[in-house]
């Protein structure tokens, strides 16, 4: 006993959403899509501090960045037992560092 649902056409203009409700759909699922991807993307800039004990001091590395055009200089922003910071350029080539006041020293 199958019954047969007929439905005429002014019943199932009813059933269809309006634009409004298909725009506000369209909306919802667009930022879904684009929170989804900025979480994906999105990265926190690291803060962590690397500090290490070197013969009794304290050495934190406060910055370092490599050079682009110098790939073997790197520029950096150290604090030995909580002295001011000091920004050297050091020199892997070279095994030199370049002071503040433009003093070149090598490693020790």
């Amino acid at each position: 006993m199958h019954h047969r649902v007929v439905m005429n056409i002014s019943q199932l203009n009813g059933l269809r959403p309006t634009a409004r409700q298909t725009m506000i759909l369209g909306l919802k699922i667009l930022l879904a899509i684009a929170l989804w991807a900025v979480t994906l993307t999105w990265a926190a800039p690291a803060t962590a501090l690397t500090c290490r004990m070197v013969h009794d001091q304290e050495i934190c590395i406060l910055d370092i960045r490599r050079s682009a055009k110098y790939y073997w200089e790197y520029r950096a922003t150290v604090r030995i037992n909580g002295n001011p910071p000091v920004r050297d350029v050091y020199n892997c080539r070279d095994r030199t560092r370049r002071r503040e006041d433009g003093s070149i020293v090598p490693f020790a």
